[in-house]
C-alpha cells in the first residue's frame, strides 16, 4: 500500500507532462490555422472560418506506399462468395 502511495506523485506527475504536451500541440495547431486565415483574402476569411461538416465521399481512396497487388481485390470477393455460398459462416 505504501508503494502506491509513494507512486502516486510521480504517476500523476507524467500525467500533467502529456496533458501539457497535448495542450501545446493543441495551441500550436491553433495558431496556425489563424495565420493562414489570416493570410488569406479578406472575401475569403469568412468562408475559411465557417466549419465544414461535410462527410468524406465514401468511395475515395486511400492512397498508400506500395502499388496494389493485380487481382487481389478479385480474388477476395470470389474467395469470400465462394464461402457464403457453401455456408461456411462465422459464428
Amino acid at each position: 500500500m505504501l508503494a502506491h502511495r509513494a507512486a502516486v506523485p510521480c504517476w500523476t506527475c507524467g500525467l500533467l507532462i502529456v496533458h501539457r504536451e497535448w495542450q501545446r500541440d493543441l495551441t500550436t495547431k491553433i495558431k496556425l490555422m489563424e495565420a493562414a486565415i489570416a493570410a488569406l483574402p479578406e472575401e475569403l476569411r469568412a468562408a475559411a472560418r465557417q466549419p465544414d461538416y461535410e462527410p468524406f465521399p465514401a468511395s475515395r481512396q486511400m492512397w498508400t506506399l506500395t502499388p496494389p497487388i493485380p487481382g487481389f481485390q478479385e480474388q477476395q470477393q470470389t474467395a469470400t462468395a465462394a464461402t457464403f455460398a457453401k455456408g461456411n459462416r462465422r459464428r
